[in-house]
């Protein structure tokens, strides 16, 4: 159970954010009503923990699994058979 002016803490990927809880309500709110339901008061150094996360990542690219993309089969197709790329 939530209660108002209650400090909670939330693990989202690299960083740990931290809501005080200022009111409760019965339905969901839209994301500009948000506030006036929740504060937030994650450290700075969290927030740079997120940054330094998103600066490393690297290309997302390459990392996602499946089909690769129309563009993706024809570098391989270049790799592979790179005679026939002639284009």
């Amino acid at each position: 159970m939530v209660h108002e002016g209650e400090l909670l803490a939330v693990r989202k990927g690299p960083m740990t954010r931290t809501l005080k809880v200022l009111g409760l309500t019965d339905k969901r709110v839209g994301p500009k009503l948000v506030p006036d339901f929740a504060e937030d008061q994650t450290p700075e150094s969290e927030w740079e923990k997120l940054r330094v996360a998103r600066r490393q990542g690297g290309d997302q690219h390459h990392k996602r699994q499946g089909r690769p993309s129309k563009k993706d089969r024809r570098v391989i197709e270049k790799f592979m058979n790179p005679d026939a790329a002639g284009n």
